[in-house]
């Protein structure tokens, strides 16, 4: 599969129709986007090779999206959007903690598909004077908000550690999952997806106790 984000929302039409020909254009620019943003970063790719990339005109670019930082903005916010979708479609049932290590499991699973957005990610989300930081800080509170409603729903059903902040708690497993797919990507799959989900999980299955 590619390694870019479709951008949410690029339902397509009847065949040759308009919206459908949109849809795929902006899929273009956001695959040609990601890719070179991934690998260079937002400061060093100008929109002119976004549209050479996409094999598009210069022009194309600036009619679906009003700026290099609007077309950056969107395709954070796709990225999230679809890590979100994943995370969300967990079954309902099972331990409490198995269904983090699933959420652990898929989020690692998205970082390994798209390697681009992973590395624009972290790169943006560090630097303090990212330009997208306002953006970047909303998308991060809903990831964040996955989590530590799967981490209350462990606390209701196990005894768990009073020390630990479950808000720490989750900015940490969400770090952690971060990073270990952007070195898998950047150093080579060094670990297995379990290997990997249960060096992830080791915070929270000591968070338990009993």
């Amino acid at each position: 599969m590619s390694a870019a984000v479709a951008p949410a929302g690029t339902g397509t039409g009847g065949r040759g129709s308009r919206p459908a020909r949109t849809a795929r254009t902006r899929a273009k620019l956001f695959e040609a986007a990601i890719t070179l943003l991934g690998e260079r970063g937002p400061a060093h790719v100008s929109i002119d090779e976004i549209a050479a990339a996409a094999g598009v005109s210069k022009g194309t670019v600036y009619y679906n999206f009003s700026s290099k930082a609007d077309l950056v903005a969107k395709v954070l916010e796709s990225g999230v959007d679809l890590m979100e979708e994943r995370l969300r479609t967990i079954p309902d049932g099972s331990d409490p903690v198995d269904r983090v290590a699933d959420m652990v499991g898929r989020a690692l699973e998205f970082l390994a598909e798209y390697p681009s957005f992973t590395r624009l990610w972290m790169s943006e989300m560090w630097r303090p004077s990212s330009q997208w930081h306002t953006e970047l800080t909303a998308l991060r509170d809903r990831l964040l908000g996955l989590i530590r409603e799967q981490l209350h729903a462990v606390a209701d059903a196990h005894d768990v550690d009073p020390a630990v902040p479950v808000d720490q708690l989750a900015v940490t497993l969400m770090g952690s999952a971060m990073f270990a797919g952007l070195s898998r990507d950047t150093h080579g799959p060094a670990l297995d997806r379990d290997t990997a989900v249960a060096v992830v999980m080791a915070a929270v299955r000591g968070w338990v106790r009993g």
